[in-house]
């Protein structure tokens, strides 16, 4: 086991938690209606930042993978030319808009952006695992109640597998995570779950060593897995967190279009891929071996998987 059990659980706990909330999140904003035929509709109302971009399915897929290639490219060249300030503020852009659609499905528009403006500040101004973590959660969700209603179920498995080989790739072939993460904890700024041993409202760590896999943010979810900061942390990338959600959300949209469940029913469904998703974390994380580097998107896909087939039966 790579970790201690406690900081070991608490990153479970914390993940199962977010993929909840999200989920809620997503079933709180949709609506439903039905055509003058009978069909049911669902839909989602325009985000506290404004419409959603007019993509589906297919295209949603490619609109992420460029975003995703680019961010990583732009990210890579920042950690180069050793430009942690401009990163800073792309990542304060970022999960700014990201809290204001979340925080949006429960307060009015201009409340959610303030809070959200307030919440941003503090993530980066005052960096702590209390403030880093508890913001996480709004984030992500935000980010799948952005993507969510511009994928069905299907496309949303192949945004799994996807990103999955993806991952894969980038940890194990060409490595350049590595140092993305690097560049993200050198400049305190981290896009993930970050679990100190000392649960202390302390900063994060400039001189851990991280290994991150794929990047992706707002419109270009960003990615990385369960590994060490120095030997004193874990962390849990934002798309191992976000992409998951996605799938669920999306599966859950789809039970209430095609099999009419109500949105109750429907979170009871989907919330069993949550739990396989969490259950393959706890695999990893448990199975893992210090030193040691694993693509986290594997596993998950492989949990959501068996959860989406499970919940089709229950």
């Amino acid at each position: 086991m790579k970790h201690n059990l406690a900081v070991t659980l608490t990153l479970i706990i914390f993940f199962f938690v977010a993929e909840l909330f999200g989920l809620y999140a997503i079933g709180r904003d949709l609506k439903i209606s039905k055509s003058s035929a009978g069909q049911i509709i669902t839909s989602h109302p325009v985000t506290a930042v404004g419409a959603r971009p007019e993509i589906k399915n297919s295209q949603t897929l490619i609109y992420i993978f460029v975003s995703v290639l680019i961010g990583t490219v732009l990210i890579l060249l920042l950690a180069r030319f050793r430009q942690p300030r401009i990163w800073k503020f792309w990542f304060f852009l970022a999960v700014w808009m990201a809290m204001a659609i979340c925080l949006g499905v429960f307060m009015r528009p201009w409340l959610a952006i303030m809070v959200a403006f307030a919440l941003a500040l503090l993530k980066i101004l005052k960096p702590n695992p209390i403030s880093h973590n508890m913001t996480e959660l709004l984030i992500y969700a935000g980010i799948a109640l952005m993507i969510v209603p511009l994928l069905n179920a299907l496309w949303a498995f192949i945004l799994l597998i996807a990103f999955s080989v993806y991952d894969m790739i980038a940890v194990w072939k060409s490595k350049h995570m590595v140092s993305l993460a690097e560049f993200q904890m050198q400049s305190r700024v981290f896009a993930g779950f970050f679990i100190p041993y000392k649960m202390k409202a302390a900063p994060l760590q400039s001189s851990a060593r991280q290994v991150a896999s794929a990047p992706k943010k707002a419109g270009r979810p960003k990615k990385t897995l369960a590994a060490e900061a120095q030997p004193q942390s874990a962390i849990l990338g934002g798309g191992d967190i976000a992409l998951p959600m996605i799938f669920s959300g999306a599966f859950m949209e789809q039970l209430v279009r095609v099999q009419a469940l109500t949105k109750s029913a429907a979170f009871f469904r989907a919330s069993i891929i949550s739990l396989f998703a969490t259950a393959a974390l706890a695999v990893l994380l448990f199975k893992s071996e210090k030193g040691k580097f694993y693509p986290a998107m594997p596993f998950l896909t492989i949990g959501c998987i068996v959860g989406a087939i499970v919940a089709m039966f229950v």
